[in-house]
């Protein structure tokens, strides 16, 4: 499996002057094009505690596989495990660790937004999924286990797992219930590939 890399590290302030200009391409208004957009951009920083570096392996895909039309009602669920490993954990001190969130792309913390996957070819169809902080071997001995985003998701997302240690490594699941498939009459109305986004996210916390 690739695994995408995010890290954070502490940086210097860097001092704009006068003087320095950002190449971007410019547009042109004339008599024929009398109107255009500008992307208004910006940056804000966090601040890391000085000396503290760490780069946290998230997976680059996690698949279901192939769904099945489910034959009666009972719950029929699909797990598939994941991996979020710390890498590289430098400079830590006293209680500190990193901390690893997730959430849905586009979740409103407003609202108590599931995990889904949607029809490539038909975005009105979507499934939901949750995810556990654990692997699908003892979600499946302890099936009523918890998920985490069974409650309000604050502003980062749902709390993952925290690393302190260069090596530790987190197994955690996500699982669907293939019965939300019969809200359909039959497969053919739901045939296709279907995605979606996990928003990892970290920070240094005391």
């Amino acid at each position: 499996m690739n695994m995408k890399k995010f890290a954070a590290i502490a940086l210097a302030a860097a001092v704009a002057t006068a003087s320095s200009f950002s190449a971007y391409a410019v547009q042109e208004l004339t008599e024929t094009n009398q109107s255009g957009q500008t992307e208004v951009k910006a940056k804000i920083q966090g601040s890391v505690p000085a000396g503290v570096s760490y780069i946290i392996e998230i997976p680059d895909v996690i698949d279901f596989g192939t769904l099945t039309y489910p034959e009666d009602d009972n719950n029929s669920y699909v797990l598939q495990d994941f991996t979020v490993t710390a890498r590289e954990i430098n400079g830590l001190t006293g209680s500190q660790m990193v901390a690893v969130s997730v959430k849905n792309e586009n979740a409103d913390t407003n609202v108590n937004t599931q995990f889904y996957i949607t029809n490539k070819s038909n975005s009105s169809i979507k499934f939901t999924y949750d995810v556990f902080d654990n692997d699908a071997a003892n979600i499946q001995a302890a099936p009523n286990t918890q998920a985490i985003n069974a409650g309000q998701m604050p502003t980062a997302g749902y709390s993952l797992c925290n690393f302190t240690t260069s090596g530790e490594e987190f197994r955690g699941s996500i699982r669907i219930n293939q019965n939300q498939l019969r809200n359909y009459s039959s497969v053919a109305e739901i045939v296709g590939d279907y995605n979606g986004h996990m928003v990892f996210s970290s920070m240094i916390t005391d």
